[in-house]
């Protein structure tokens, strides 16, 4: 499975920390200084308990894609995930030079990226194409034809990895460098700046208007001028990953180490979980749907990973998946039902809500 990342390490570290699912954290954090916080409260969510209701259909990835490239070393399976402006699903292949693209009734086809050293993340910018990043130091932009138009090089060594659109209409990413880590921006005609010394695993864009991103056991705050950072702590013990806004207009955040937080964007934290004050699950992803409830992608080795449901009053209601598919990307689809990438089972997974 494709798993954690070590902020601040060089890129060539980083890239086969990701490719072959090397466990560990790491420094990075945003710059500023970190502000006087308000205590953080606890909650406790209800008992999980599976829920009969939403059904799962899931898409096996072709293993013959004729327009495929090798594989590079490593694993080799979708990553992130979006709803592209087609009305089609659009995945990130992690370990594959190429962007996936699947239809709601499971119809892929595979596009080929030229000097790719494995897509990972992809968004829809507000030029209404697809933009990813690739662990081969360059932001690519690809039209929905699946023509890639544009790669733009963000320097030599280095390894791009998470990408959102900003309140501001640029797309900004995280970039792991061959000294440092950086938050990126691009502007859809290609002009790159780096905020160095920023490191960040995943971003999305604040209620605030600000950007705001997972650095280890704590959170980084940017505005979109690029100055001014701010770090937010979380638990001295959390590995957070996935975070989205949420319908209350709070940030919601995915620990890996078995928790999910809702964050104010004054920085205080709310932590939901067992009385221990952890899942049992392993979180990794989690995004918005309409229907007012958070989803996240989870693993177990005991209760087998899953799909959860979370309601922004913090009670959980787990789906869980027929076998070890280790979900990660997630996202809502143009039939508002829940999508996200099994990247141990190589396929295309739905949680049908409606």
């Amino acid at each position: 499975m494709i798993r954690r990342l070590s902020l601040g390490a060089p890129s060539s570290v980083l890239l086969v920390a990701v490719l072959i699912g090397c466990g560990g954290g790491g420094g990075g954090g945003g710059g500023g200084t970190p502000p006087t916080a308000a205590p953080s409260s606890s909650a406790t969510a209800a008992s999980p308990s599976p829920t009969p209701g939403p059904t799962f259909t899931q898409f096996a990835i072709p293993s013959n894609w004729v327009t495929l490239p090798p594989p590079l070393p490593g694993d080799v399976g979708p990553a992130e995930i979006t709803t592209g402006p087609d009305g089609a699903l659009w995945f990130a292949q992690a370990g594959a030079p190429a962007i996936g693209r699947v239809t709601t009734s499971g119809v892929f086809a595979d596009y080929p990226v030229a000097g790719s050293m494995g897509t990972y993340d992809i968004t829809v910018g507000p030029d209404k194409a697809l933009w990813f990043a690739d662990y081969g130091g360059f932001i690519g932009r690809m039209d929905t034809a699946g023509n890639v138009t544009n790669e733009y090089p963000v320097g030599a060594q280095h390894s791009e990895h998470a990408i959102t659109v900003g309140s501001d209409g640029n797309l900004w990413f995280t970039d792991f460098g061959p000294t440092s880590a950086s938050i990126g921006k691009i502007t859809t005609s290609g002009v790159i700046t780096l905020y160095p010394n920023i490191g960040a695993a995943y971003l999305t864009n604040g209620a605030d208007g600000a950007i705001w991103g997972t650095s280890t056991n704590e959170l980084v705050r940017l505005p979109t001028s690029g100055v001014g950072s701010t770090t937010y702590p979380l638990p001295s013990d959390a590995y957070a990953l996935g975070l989205t806004l949420g319908p209350d207009n709070n940030l919601w955040v995915a620990d890996d180490q078995g928790a999910i937080y809702r964050v104010t964007t004054t920085g205080s934290y709310t932590t939901f979980g067992d009385p221990d004050g952890k899942f049992i699950r392993s979180p990794y992803e989690i995004t918005a749907n309409p229907d007012g409830n958070l989803y996240y992608s989870a693993s177990s080795e005991l209760l087998g990973d899953a799909i959860v449901r979370m309601s922004t009053s913090g009670v959980e209601t787990p789906f869980t998946l027929p076998d070890d598919s280790g979900p990660e990307g997630i996202t809502t689809g143009p039939d508002g039902n829940v999508w996200f990438a099994e990247t141990n089972g190589n396929r295309i997974g739905e949680l049908i809500l409606h």
